[in-house]
């Protein structure tokens, strides 16, 4: 189970829910998170790890990173490209809280990722992102090379899309649900109201 941050709020009081109420989740499943804009960096550590982290989960590896001001930070960057360079795995996944393709209802715009991320992003297969607060599952090309990105959104705020942004759905939440077969990724998008 993958989350894009967010996954509760500032309050530590509201990270309680997962000693309890989300037990049986973490119980049964591998949970994965980056951290977001929203979340508590003390309590997001006690339930979650510090970050970054690499993640292995069969034949994927998820490159976890945490939220440092929608930037990705030159210490963070450099841990990324030496783990994504060495890893072997089959399928590698970025998880991170805003997009590298962001979506920017503001500016009416996409912008993409630095010139710096690009030489990784030739590595990395599937990016799974939140905080736009839209869904938008898009194909990038990095150097002849395809990268994924899925942004999802599970909350009931809900921000626009811009033209650019084809394929992109406003004012609907809910969950992805991703098989990494031995040749694809599949994706099965599941509406919740």
């Amino acid at each position: 189970v993958v989350f894009a941050g967010d996954i509760a709020n500032e309050s530590c009081a509201s990270y309680g829910r997962w000693d309890t109420s989300y037990a049986p989740l973490r119980d049964r499943w591998t949970v994965i998170s980056a951290s977001g804009n929203h979340d508590n960096v003390e309590c997001f550590t006690q339930r979650f790890g510090s970050l970054p982290r690499k993640m292995a989960v069969n034949n994927v590896d998820f490159f976890v990173l945490p939220w440092s001001g929608g930037r990705i930070s030159g210490t963070v960057l450099y841990w990324l490209d030496h783990e994504t360079d060495a890893s072997i795995a089959r399928w590698k996944v970025l998880v991170v809280h805003k997009p590298i393709w962001n979506v920017s209802a503001e500016e009416g715009r996409v912008y993409g990722p630095t010139s710096g991320l690009l030489p990784i992003l030739e590595r990395i297969d599937l990016v799974l992102a939140g905080h736009n607060h839209i869904f938008w599952d898009s194909t990038h090309d990095v150097n002849g090379h395809s990268v994924r990105q899925i942004i999802e959104v599970a909350s009931s705020k809900f921000y626009e899309c811009v033209p650019e942004a084809t394929g992109c759905v406003a004012h609907e939440r809910g969950f992805s649900r991703i098989e990494f077969g031995p040749d694809e990724i599949q994706m099965e998008r599941h509406v919740v109201n």
